[in-house]
């Protein structure tokens, strides 16, 4: 999503966790989310055209429970 912004010219503030994350040309404010208060978000957030949300957003790479193609568990007895 940033990605996409950036090179579509937009300015990127981004809200994360790990501000060494983002790319440096991103504006980056630092927040544990559950932690923030309603009103901090809105100050971070203030003044945007637009903002997009990428909570609960996971990779599809390496989720838990998944095996890569062509591997199988094999059972001895």
């Amino acid at each position: 999503m940033v990605d996409q912004a950036l090179a579509a010219g937009h300015e990127v503030t981004a809200v994360v966790r790990d501000p060494g994350k983002v790319p440096s040309t991103v504006r980056a404010i630092r927040a544990d989310l559950p932690k923030w208060t309603q009103t901090a978000l809105e100050e971070a957030v203030s003044g945007a055209d637009a903002v997009l949300s990428g909570l609960g957003a996971r990779a599809t790479r390496g989720r838990r429970g998944s095996r890569p193609k062509g591997r199988r568990r094999s059972w001895r007895r």
